[in-house]
């Protein structure tokens, strides 16, 4: 579907909402749901439900990592593939003030890998590509984007296998790690 409708529809002048609402009705129709009706009201009911803090976790380490990063003055900024709710989600999960910027695909026009996003984030930041760091969970799209725009790329892996192809020291299993990587700020 991305590939008909890129950046959440955006490219195609559709609202992120019905951009989802394409692939619940493209996913139930594969499994022989026909029931348009009913399709959109769970299409809806989930658009609405992943824009709240309900349904996303916040992962133990990140808001004293996040505290910690932007007390030693480094800017924070959040890099995303996503649509027009992310912003809202940040909020509702409390950690958009832990933020100088955020940058969300469908608002910006581009998606990961683009390298315009990421010079995009070099110019918000106020920092040439040298001066950066980026921090992603996918190797295609982050860690390797990143690295093409010229920035420092870390891959966080979390519980997975490290990727052949990557260095151990450009892998994190938490973003704990990072306070280390940057001891005076």
């Amino acid at each position: 579907m991305n590939g008909e409708l890129p950046n959440f529809g955006r490219q195609c002048n559709i609202t992120c909402q019905d951009w989802w609402q394409k692939i619940m009705s493209g996913t139930y129709a594969a499994v022989g749901m026909k029931q348009e009706e009913i399709v959109q009201q769970i299409g809806n009911k989930l658009y609405t439900d992943f824009a709240g803090p309900q349904n996303w976790e916040v992962y133990p380490d990140v808001v004293p990592t996040l505290q910690t990063l932007k007390q030693k003055g480094l800017v924070l900024g959040v890099v995303s593939n996503f649509d027009d709710r992310l912003k809202p989600i940040l909020r509702s999960l409390k950690i958009a003030d832990l933020f100088d910027f955020t940058l969300a695909s469908y608002e910006v026009g581009f998606c990961k890998p683009d390298p315009r996003l990421f010079q995009l984030a070099l110019t918000m930041a106020q920092v040439r590509a040298d001066q950066a760091t980026h921090v992603g969970d996918n190797y295609e799209l982050d860690y390797k984007a990143a690295g093409a725009a010229g920035m420092r790329s870390l891959l966080l892996t979390r519980k997975e296998t490290l990727p052949k192809s990557v260095e151990p020291a450009s892998c994190i299993t938490t973003l704990t790690e990072l306070i280390e990587l940057f001891p005076g700020g």
